[in-house]
C-alpha cells in the first residue's frame, strides 16, 4: 500500500482537467500536478529520504502543499502538519515531540524571517508564521519556480519505485491539542487515511460538484482524491470571508466546505448579497452550527442550495451529518449532529441512569493508530470522544444529540483551542522587569457570544500576592504566547479564581458562569 499513490492515479485519469486554483495566475492542471509530485518525490529520494522519515511541512495550503505532501507519501515519508497560529512555544513543543528528520519550507517564509521585526509586525496583522526549526539537516526550500525546475523520473509513475507501506504504518501526523508537556499528536495510518476520505465521500456525495472551494488541507486532499477542481480559500477573518464571498458570487465554484464563522464574517462585509443558484451546496464543519445561525444562512442562499452540517474529530474524521433543514426543525434536547455515517459505529459509556447522557465512543476504519509517544490503539478499541450526548429519533432515523463536553476545550473560528497548552506557558512568561512572576493562577475559558454565534476566549488572571497587574504591559506578551488563533478576546483580573476539589483546581465551569454574566 501507499498513501499517495491513489491521489496520483486519480490525477492522471484526466490530466487536462484543472486540479488546484489559487488565483487566476496561479493554477495547475491534474497531469502537471502529478508530474510535479513525482518530481518532488524523486528529489526526496536524492536527499536520502525514505520510508518512515518524518518531514515537517511549512508550506501554504494549495499547490505547494499538495506537491510536498503527496511527494513525501510516495516515498513512504510521513508529512507532519503543524498550525502556526497557536504561538511559537506550543509549536516548538510539538516539533520536539515529533523530532522530524527535515523541514520543507516555503521560500517566502525564509525571506520574511530575515527581515528584523517582521514576525511581530505580521502578528499584529493576525498573520502567524511558523518559527524556524533546526533538525540538524539542511531544509528543503520550495517555490513555484524551484518546483517547476524539478523533472519527473523517466516513464512517469510507471518508472518510479513507489514505497510500499503496511496498512498500519503512519501516513501523516497531525496535532489535536493536549497539554504543553504532552502534546497529542494523532497518527493517521495508511489505511485509515483512505477510510477517512471515504467517510467524507459518504457525507457529501451528490452535493459537491465539479468545482469545490476548500478551507483546509484535508479538504484539499479530499477534492484531489475525488477528481474535483479545488479552489483554495485564502486570507484570515474578513479577508477570507471576502475571498469566499467573491468566489461564490462569481459562480467560480458550486460548493463550499467551511466553518460557520466565515459566514458570520461575510455578513459583516459591505456589499454582500444573496448567493446565486450556482452554489449547489454549503458544507459546514469545525464548529457548532446553531439553528439560529442556520436559519439566517438559509435566507442568504438560493432555495435549491443544500446545506449540510458535519461533525467529526481529528482522530477519526467525519462521524455524522445532518441537513440544515432537519436541524432547524429539531425541537429535542441537545445539539443535533445527525446520523452516523455508513462506515461509523457508535457506542456510549458512563451513561447517567437518570438522564441517559453518556460519553460518545466511535468505532470506524478511519480511526487513528494512536497518539505519538503513547501505546498504540488496540484493535477493537473505540475512540472516547470526550463529547457527551444521547441518541434521539428524528423522522424515523436514529441520530446523535450532543449535550456538552468532558474535555477542557474551546472552539473559536473553527480552531480547537486546548487551554492547558497555554496556561502553563502564560504563568511562566508573565513576569515583571525583575523577572518576578506576577500571576499566581490563570485560566482560559470559552464564553458563548450570541452576536457572533461563536465562543469568545476569555483569560482570567489571579495576581500573585503584592503584584498589581498592568494589562496594558502584559497584553502584548499574552498575545505573543497564545498566537493569533488562541489570542484572548478578553483578559480579566480577578482577586481569586473559583476552585474545586481537594487539590483546589480552577473550577472552569464556575469561572465560565461568572464571566458569562459579567
Amino acid at each position: 500500500m501507499n498513501a499517495g499513490l491513489p491521489f496520483v492515479r486519480t490525477l492522471l485519469e484526466e490530466p487536462e482537467g484543472l486540479a488546484i486554483v489559487q488565483s487566476e495566475r496561479s493554477q495547475i492542471r491534474r497531469g502537471e500536478l502529478a508530474s510535479q509530485v513525482l518530481a518532488f518525490a524523486a528529489h526526496l529520494c536524492q536527499r536520502g529520504v525514505g520510508a518512515g522519515d518524518r518531514i515537517l511541512v511549512q508550506v501554504p495550503n494549495g499547490i505547494a502543499f499538495a506537491t510536498v505532501t503527496l511527494g513525501a507519501m510516495l516515498v513512504g515519508a510521513v508529512p507532519v502538519l503543524l498550525e502556526p497560529g497557536l504561538g511559537d512555544a506550543v509549536y516548538q513543543d510539538r516539533v520536539r515531540a515529533v523530532q522530524p528528520r527535515l523541514v520543507v519550507e516555503y521560500h517566502l517564509l525564509r525571506w520574511i524571517r530575515r527581515v528584523p521585526g517582521s514576525a511581530g509586525m505580521l502578528r499584529r496583522l493576525e498573520l502567524d508564521l511558523p518559527p524556524a526549526v533546526d533538525t540538524g539537516e539542511p531544509s528543503i526550500v520550495v517555490s513555484p519556480r524551484s518546483m517547476a525546475r524539478l523533472r519527473p523520473p523517466p516513464g512517469g509513475l510507471e518508472g518510479f519505485e513507489v514505497a510500499q507501506r503496511s496498512a498500519t504504518d503512519d501516513a501523516v501526523l497531525v496535532f489535536t491539542g493536549g497539554t504543553s508537556d504532552l502534546p497529542k499528536c494523532v497518527r493517521v495510518g495508511v489505511a485509515g487515511l483512505e477510510a477517512f476520505l471515504a467517510n467524507i465521500f459518504d457525507a457529501i456525495d451528490g452535493l459537491a460538484g465539479a468545482a469545490f472551494l476548500a478551507d483546509t488541507p484535508p479538504q484539499l486532499l479530499y477534492g484531489l482524491r475525488k477528481g474535483q477542481t479545488v479552489h483554495v480559500a485564502k486570507g484570515r477573518k474578513q479577508a477570507r470571508a471576502r475571498h469566499v464571498r467573491d468566489a461564490l458570487q462569481a459562480g467560480e465554484v458550486d460548493a463550499y466546505f467551511g466553518s460557520p464563522y466565515v459566514w458570520t464574517e461575510m455578513a459583516r462585509l459591505p456589499g454582500s448579497s444573496k448567493m446565486p443558484p450556482s452554489v449547489r451546496a454549503v458544507l459546514l464543519g469545525s464548529a457548532p452550527a446553531t439553528p439560529g445561525f442556520l436559519h439566517t444562512l438559509q435566507s442568504w442562499l438560493d432555495p435549491a442550495t443544500r446545506v449540510r452540517v458535519l461533525y467529526g474529530m481529528t482522530e477519526v474524521g467525519l462521524i455524522s451529518s445532518v441537513d440544515a433543514s432537519t436541524k432547524v426543525r429539531y425541537r429535542g434536547v441537545g445539539d443535533l449532529v445527525g446520523a452516523p455515517l455508513p462506515g461509523v459505529r457508535i457506542a456510549w459509556t458512563d451513561v447517567d441512569p437518570d438522564t441517559g447522557v453518556g460519553e460518545l465512543v466511535v468505532h470506524s476504519d478511519a480511526l487513528f493508530l494512536g497518539y505519538l509517544g503513547q501505546p498504540a490503539r488496540r484493535v477493537g478499541d473505540g475512540l472516547r470522544t470526550g463529547d457527551l450526548g444521547v441518541e434521539v429519533e428524528v423522522d424515523g432515523v436514529v441520530m446523535i444529540a450532543l449535550m456538552g463536553r468532558k474535555k477542557d476545550m474551546i472552539i473559536r473560528n473553527s480552531v480547537n483551542i486546548y487551554p492547558l497548552s497555554f496556561e502553563s506557558h502564560l504563568k511562566r512568561s508573565l513576569v515583571d522587569a525583575d523577572g518576578t512572576y506576577v500571576v499566581a493562577e490563570c485560566a482560559m475559558v470559552g464564553v458563548w457570544n450570541a452576536d457572533r454565534e461563536d465562543e469568545d476566549v476569555v483569560l482570567a488572571l489571579q495576581p500573585a500576592p503584592g503584584q498589581p497587574l498592568d494589562l496594558n504591559r502584559l497584553r502584548p506578551r499574552i498575545d505573543a504566547v497564545c498566537g493569533t488563533d488562541a489570542k484572548p478576546d478578553r483578559v480579566v483580573v480577578m482577586p481569586h479564581l473559583p476552585v474545586t476539589g481537594r487539590q483546589n483546581k480552577v473550577d472552569k465551569r464556575a469561572l465560565g458562569e461568572l464571566l458569562r454574566v459579567a
